[in-house]
Formats: C-alpha cells, sequence, structure tokens
C-alpha cells in the first residue's frame, strides 16, 4: 500500500474514532421520558436547586434555585474556564410550555420531559434537547 494510501486511511479510521468520542458525551432522551404539565413542571422545580447541563450543545452547566411559587430562578454557570451568576429570571408558561424572560433577547424556553430523575428541557419548536437536568440532592 502506498504511503498517501496508509495516510488516507489512518485520516479516515481517526476521524471515524473522534466522530464517535464525541458522540458518546451526547445524553439521549429515552424513549419512555413523560411529557411533564405546567403543574408537573411545578412540583419537581418548586422551591428546589436543579443542576443542570447543555451535554447536547454549548456544554455550559451550572444550577438554578427555583422559588417556590415558580415565578423566578436565580443561581451560577460555567462554560469552560468562564463562569458567572444569574439572578431573578422570570418564569412564564404558555400552556404546558415554561419560559425564562419571555419576550427578551435571552428568552428561554422548552416542554419538559421525565424519565426516572432526569429531567430533558427540549425546544417546543425544533424538538431538540437543549438541558439535562436533576433536582439537587
Amino acid at each position: 500500500m502506498s504511503k498517501v494510501l496508509k495516510t488516507l486511511s489512518f485520516l479516515v479510521l481517526s476521524s471515524a474514532f473522534v466522530t464517535s468520542a464525541f458522540a458518546a458525551d451526547k445524553v439521549p432522551m429515552p424513549k419512555d421520558a413523560k411529557l411533564l404539565t405546567k403543574a408537573e413542571i411545578m412540583a419537581a422545580y418548586g422551591g428546589k436547586k436543579v443542576n443542570w447541563s447543555h451535554p447536547n450543545g454549548d456544554k455550559v452547566y451550572g444550577y438554578a434555585v427555583f422559588d417556590a411559587a415558580m415565578t423566578t430562578n436565580s443561581g451560577e454557570w460555567h462554560a469552560g474556564k468562564n463562569h458567572g451568576k444569574f439572578a431573578n429570571n422570570v418564569i412564564s408558561f404558555d400552556g404546558d410550555v415554561y419560559c425564562l424572560n419571555k419576550n427578551k433577547p435571552d428568552q428561554y424556553c422548552a416542554v419538559v420531559y421525565q424519565a426516572g430523575d432526569t429531567f430533558f428541557e427540549n425546544n417546543p419548536k425544533s424538538g431538540k434537547n437543549q438541558s439535562v437536568n436533576k433536582i439537587a440532592p
């Protein structure tokens, strides 16, 4: 085999390995995950600290503390060497879609699914996963 062919074979195999290694970081939502209603989201998150991460997107992670009435949340985020705090995100609901800071530039909306002790927040329009969450002990 020529040196060029060996190099190309190595690159293809390396590329496949790297792709599969990064794919392993993805967190798939189980097929049996249950779509939560507004009342179930409020019961799950209200008054609790929620650890969240974006393993299927920008890799940012942190925690949010929701007030008991589910009107605001505050917390901390980490992105590589960067980190910060956020406070008083306003929570609203549009049916069973939960939103933070609705109608503002930093708006975030999600439908929430639960599988066991894990919550999956998906974009209500695209269905893509935005966040994987667990209630903090």
